[in-house]
């Protein structure tokens, strides 16, 4: 059943409101009036991020600490928590365990009507979904790259956002999808039982959908070898294999051999798609060291580590910036988005990095740049196979600090052969032709 604010009033009516999950989502929940009738009742956030425990989240003059997740243990059953995670299904599973009644804000904030979507004729439609609706510009820069794709090889498509596509949500879009609809599913590294929200949409997808065509992106896939997991694996194994017209797209050979070996589906080795998206280079002189580490459940390398990066760094007579991929405006389209990082890699003299996109921005920027792995190896999966013939980047595992800095100083004041991102363009010819053949889509 789908919850509605009006649901959450009445839920909430004197109790207090604990918020789960204190990034930028949460951020937008409290700017947003929609909630500005809740916030009196606002107790404390709690996050997952031990980081952020002790911090505060604000929003004009009031201000909310951030406890650990732990702190949902000592609550009452009766508060109502509100989800401010995408990846409110399995957190919500967790808080069922605790007997706390929650609500998730990514559905009770958003009103879906799908009305638009009624066929006109019978011819077939694309559909892309699951785009990110957060701000990460690795995976903003992989629906940007997927817009290009299919504008330039089929035309006119449809995107449907993350937000849209939680189980009610997509049932109620089956009522507007014709059988012979293509359903384009977003790339990246989110199928598996890490990312599990993305994993089960795609699920969802399989089985409200049964006829249509479904293309995945290139992903990377990574389940874990717990007995929790293997079940979870065994799960969507299940559910892949029952659907009969399903093409996964995988950017790395590990990938494609999981894939190819579980699954019944077709499969092919793809780049990744953001490796097709043509730079010119800005005429502005390069400067400085730029940074860019990951601080979440893919963190491979240690912080004491991160801390050694910086120290080697500053002794190299630049200036060392830090760059997020969480953009400050999100008030500017995604093309403008994508330029502007890509704009920034361009300006650096080296780049360091454990993020697979801040690897493939400096690949189509032309950007030197030395790369750790994340957790689970998918960027070192991705470098063996698309990147490790390409000069300007050096992948590298946890060395000493004295030879972390020759390997960096190494790394300035070289001249590397231009990227041609023409030749990964060319890989996608082989999908356009398995989509044009299931599904005799006609431009």
């Amino acid at each position: 059943m789908r919850a509605s604010l009006s649901d959450l009033r009445n839920s909430a009516k004197n109790k207090k409101i604990i918020c789960y999950g204190a990034g930028v989502n949460a951020q937008h929940m409290l700017d947003n009036e929609k909630f500005s009738e809740f916030l009196p009742q606002v107790s404390f956030f709690v996050d997952m991020d031990s980081k952020k425990t002790g911090t505060y989240i604000k929003t004009n003059e009031l201000q909310f600490e951030i406890f650990n997740v732990d702190a949902l243990k000592n609550t009452p059953s009766e508060i109502v928590v509100v989800i401010t995670l995408s990846d409110y299904l399995s957190t919500g599973k967790m808080l069922d365990s605790l007997n706390i009644e929650w609500y998730a804000w990514t559905i009770i904030s958003t009103d879906f009507d799908f009305t638009q979507f009624r066929a006109e004729d019978e011819k077939p439609r694309i559909f892309l979904l699951n785009t990110p609706d957060y701000m990460n510009l690795g995976d903003q820069a992989i629906a940007f790259a997927e817009q290009i794709y299919i504008t330039e090889n089929f035309g006119e498509f449809y995107e449907i956002g993350s937000h849209m596509c939680h189980p009610d949500a997509l049932t109620e879009l089956s009522k507007y999808i014709k059988k012979n609809d293509i359903l384009m599913f977003q790339g990246g590294g989110n199928l598996g039982s890490l990312w599990r929200f993305c994993e089960e949409i795609l699920r969802d997808i399989l089985i409200k959908f049964p006829e249509n065509l479904v293309v995945v992106f290139p992903q990377s896939v990574f389940y874990g070898d717990s007995e929790e997991e293997k079940e979870y694996f065994e799960k969507s194994q299940r559910i892949y294999n029952a659907h009969k017209h399903l093409v996964i797209c995988t950017r790395d050979k590990q990938s494609y051999d999981f894939v190819t070996n579980s699954y019944n589906c077709k499969c092919l080795l793809l780049p990744d798609i953001v490796l097709t998206l043509k730079y010119s280079e800005s005429n502005k002189q390069r400067q400085g060291i730029g940074i860019v580490l990951r601080n979440d459940k893919e963190q491979y390398i240690s912080d004491e580590y991160h801390k050694d990066i910086y120290d080697v760094s500053s002794l190299l007579e630049q200036e060392v910036k830090t760059i997020t991929h969480l953009p400050a405006d999100e008030n500017i389209t995604r093309s403008d988005r994508i330029k502007s990082i890509l704009d920034l890699y361009s300006s650096q003299r080296l780049i360091i990095t454990d993020r697979l996109h801040g690897m493939v921005f400096s690949a189509i920027t032309n950007t030197p740049c030395v790369v750790f792995d994340n957790s689970y190896g998918k960027t070192s999966e991705l470098y063996e196979t698309w990147l490790k013939d390409v000069s300007c980047i050096t992948f590298t595992d946890v060395i000493e600090k004295g030879d972390l800095a020759q390997l960096l100083k190494s790394k300035l004041n070289v001249d590397y052969l231009k990227l041609d991102t023409g030749k990964f363009l060319d890989e996608f010819k082989m999908l356009t032709e398995i989509i044009i053949e299931e599904s005799d889509y006609v431009v």
